[in-house]
């Protein structure tokens, strides 16, 4: 199952047809519900709409043969909400991520401005990445499961400060100089 998002109302399920599938069944849960929206297609696409924004949601997929076997069902995460990012010392940046259910592990991207890229394979909620004084970065953060994951997400977009003080401590045998945004 793919999942993408284009209004916060909304999420488009999208999925490969399955080999000898004559009905896919879908089952939506709110975080926090025990109500699930049960729906029976033989579409390969199906939106979900008038949902509630910033809410998290839990889709599982199964699909049907025409002897009635189920398949395999799987459950598709959700998009990775609420990115920001954190640079509590110069040079010392984490994209930081709210938990999302159901995910096995995150992968994020972070991307600066000069076209320098870097990934992060984690199982926690964040991720530590290098930052220079005066440029942008651009990150996402993608859930994975069993499923798969969602084919789009969020970008954040954080720009560190262009000011920079040098700061060089002579001492007897070495000179060391430290780089500050300010």
């Amino acid at each position: 199952l793919n999942t993408s998002s284009a209004s916060n109302d909304s999420i488009l399920v999208t999925w490969p047809p399955v080999e000898h599938a004559i009905l896919y069944k879908l089952i939506m849960i709110r975080e926090g519900s025990s109500t699930r929206l049960v729906l029976n297609t033989t579409d390969t696409t199906v939106k979900f709409d008038n949902l509630e924004s910033g809410t998290s949601y839990c889709i599982k997929g199964m699909a049907w043969d025409a002897e009635g076997r189920i398949g395999d069902d799987l459950t598709v995460c959700q998009i990775t909400q609420n990115i920001w990012v954190e640079e509590p010392t110069a040079g010392n940046c984490s994209v930081m991520w709210e938990n999302v259910p159901l995910v096995d592990y995150y992968v994020a991207f972070i991307k600066r401005d000069d076209g320098t890229e870097k990934s992060c394979n984690t199982t926690k909620t964040t991720c530590q990445f290098f930052c220079m004084c005066g440029y942008t970065y651009l990150t996402s953060v993608f859930p994975y499961n069993q499923a798969g994951t969602s084919l789009f997400a969020h970008v954040l977009n954080y720009t560190t400060s262009e000011n920079v003080i040098y700061l060089a401590n002579i001492g007897s045998i070495q000179k060391n100089t430290s780089e500050y945004c300010i």
